[in-house]
């Protein structure tokens, strides 16, 4: 794949398994630490605190866990339809790349027979 989109193919990858940006891991900046952020001192802590330290003082005290409710959408059928349509020939290849019992994110299967 990385040869194929023109990345070097020996490229570490160890830390790409790491799962980043999960909604149940959203932090938001306190108040002072936000208004630290929009003043001219931020400049100078960020020079002159290392970043791994600046990021655990900011986990434990200067921000807050954020619970956001995440809600499934529902795609109109028709719409559906032609992205499936659309995405066909690819998904019907995808098994041969990923494993034959990949099932395409039951994307295939007749959306009226659920």
């Amino acid at each position: 794949i990385f040869t194929h989109i023109g990345v070097d193919p020996d490229v570490d990858t160890r830390d790409m398994r790491d799962e980043l940006n999960r909604t149940d891991r959203i932090r938001l900046d306190r108040p002072a630490v936000a208004a630290l952020k929009r003043s001219p001192v931020w400049r100078a802590v960020r020079a002159t605190v290392p970043a791994d330290v600046r990021h655990r003082l900011w986990s434990r005290a200067g921000s807050r866990r954020v619970n956001i409710e995440l809600q499934r959408q529902q795609m109109p059928d028709e719409l559906r339809r032609r992205v499936v349509d659309e995405l066909r020939p690819d998904l019907e290849r995808l098994p041969a790349y990923v494993g034959a019992d990949f099932d395409c994110w039951g994307l295939l299967e007749d959306p009226f027979a659920r």
